[in-house]
C-alpha cells in the first residue's frame, strides 16, 4: 500500500513545486482516488533516486528553481492530453539517477509506472532506438530530452563534440515521435520539442 503523506515529511511534492502539485490537483479533482497518493509516491521515489540533482548544469548560487522532476510531468501536463496518472508518475521516475527496481518496497502500486520509466531511460541512452515500445515512454523521453534543450545554455559540458552527439540523439527521437505520435494526443509536444530544437540549432 502506497504511503500517507503524513508518515513520511522529505520530498514533499507540495511544498517543493507547488505549480506541479496544483497541476496534479486539477487533473485529477474527480479522481481516481489512487492519482493524487501515487504521483506523490513516485515524487519521493525518484528523489530518492537523486532526480532534484542537476549535475552538470550551473546555476547561481541562492537562486530557487523548479526541479527537473517538477519540470517535465509539467511538460506532459502542459502540452499533451495524456491524463494517465501512470505515465505522469513514470516521468519523474525518469527523472532519476538511480532508478529502482520494480519490486521497490513501496509495492506493487508503483510497478506499472518503474517500468514506463525504465523503458523512456533505455529510449534515451539508445544509440538505435529499438523496433518495439510504448509511445508513453517515447513521450516522456520527449518530456525529458526537451527540457535538456531548454537549458543548454546553462550547461558546463557544451563543446561540439557532446553537442552534435546530443543534437544527433534529439533528431532521432523525433523521427521516431513523427511516426508513432503524429495525430494522438502527444502531437502538440511533438510540435514544441521540434521548434525548440529548431531555435536552439539557429542560434548555435
Amino acid at each position: 500500500m502506497l504511503e500517507n503523506e503524513s508518515t513520511r515529511n522529505t520530498h514533499n511534492l507540495k511544498e517543493d513545486s507547488p505549480a506541479l502539485n496544483r497541476a496534479f490537483e486539477l487533473l485529477y479533482e474527480q479522481g481516481p482516488d489512487e492519482a493524487m497518493p501515487g504521483l506523490r509516491a513516485a515524487y519521493r521515489l525518484a528523489c530518492e533516486g537523486n532526480a532534484k540533482s542537476e549535475s552538470g548544469f550551473t546555476r547561481k548560487e541562492g537562486v530557487s528553481y523548479n526541479p527537473r522532476v517538477a519540470r517535465c510531468p509539467l511538460i506532459l501536463c502542459n502540452y499533451t492530453q495524456e491524463n494517465s496518472w501512470l505515465t505522469l508518475a513514470a516521468c519523474m521516475l525518469a527523472c532519476a539517477e538511480a532508478l529502482p527496481s520494480p519490486d521497490h518496497t513501496y509495492g506493487q502500486e508503483l510497478k506499472p509506472p518503474t517500468d514506463l520509466a525504465h523503458e523512456a531511460q533505455a529510449l534515451l541512452k539508445a544509440d538505435l532506438l529499438p523496433e518495439e515500445f510504448r509511445e508513453q515512454a517515447l513521450a516522456i523521453a520527449l518530456a525529458l530530452t526537451l527540457d535538456d534543450i531548454r537549458h543548454l545554455h546553462q550547461r558546463e559540458e557544451n563543446n561540439d563534440k557532446w553537442l552534435k552527439s546530443f543534437i544527433s540523439r534529439c533528431e532521432s527521437l523525433h523521427g521516431e515521435g513523427t511516426k508513432k505520435l503524429i495525430g494522438n494526443r502527444f502531437t502538440r509536444l511533438l510540435t514544441i520539442y521540434r521548434k525548440s530544437l529548431d531555435r536552439y540549432s539557429t542560434r548555435s
